[in-house]
């Protein structure tokens, strides 16, 4: 959802820059996000900009917001509301102009509830809050999906070798609309990216689910 906002939007000429909190410890965090100065601390051999500042006229994709930790919640703050930022180990703010985009697969309200997340931080994100619904309430939307990822995948395959379009039985296609698809999307496509990879005259069982 997020790359289709910024295919459509006035930035789209310019690079989609994502960070995905979840994956980094919170020094690497306010390392991405900030930049540093050169000698700001132990491995820190050149000075580096922040994500903020690369991103400087595109959009920057913060997923998994929830998971910042809440010591470095308040850090975002100055960022966010005024477009400066200051790299770590120094007193001079820089100045940006970048688009943000936050996602998360956590209950925000419930965070700030339990003081987990910043209420003053929330807010500033969510001038425009998109709810994307899981997959099991909008089963509707699985063929389409299904679709889309056969073509991905068939190209990917294609690039190798030349591999006719998949096309997916009836009957497999029910057993896909009404399966449970924990991870939502990412679970969906990974499952098709793997099923047609393994068709294959090695492996017949499969032919009940996908023809050429």
């Amino acid at each position: 959802m997020a790359r289709q906002i910024h295919r459509l939007s006035l930035r789209a000429k310019k690079p989609f820059i994502e960070l995905n909190c979840a994956n980094l410890p919170e020094p690497l965090v306010e390392a991405e996000l900030f930049g540093h100065r050169r000698g700001a601390f132990t491995g820190a051999d050149h000075e580096r900009k922040g994500l903020f500042e690369e991103a400087d006229g595109e959009i920057l994709f913060l997923d998994e917001i929830g998971d910042i930790p809440l010591t470095l919640q308040n850090r975002l703050l100055k960022p966010i509301e005024e477009k400066q930022v200051k790299r770590i180990g120094s007193n001079q703010y820089q100045t940006f102009d970048v688009q943000i985009i936050a996602a998360t697969s956590r209950n925000l309200p419930a965070m700030i509830r339990q003081c987990e997340f910043r209420a003053d931080l929330y807010w500033r994100l969510a001038l425009l809050s998109i709810e994307a619904s899981p997959l099991s309430t909008r089963r509707q939307d699985i063929p389409a999906m299904i679709g889309l990822f056969l073509r991905q995948a068939s190209e990917l395959i294609s690039a190798r070798s030349y591999t006719p379009p998949f096309h997916v039985q009836d009957a497999a296609l029910e057993v896909l609309c009404n399966a449970d698809y924990p991870g939502n999307i990412r679970t969906l496509r990974n499952l098709i990216y793997t099923l047609a990879s393994r068709v294959s005259d090695q492996e017949p069982s499969l032919s009940s689910w996908f023809s050429r």
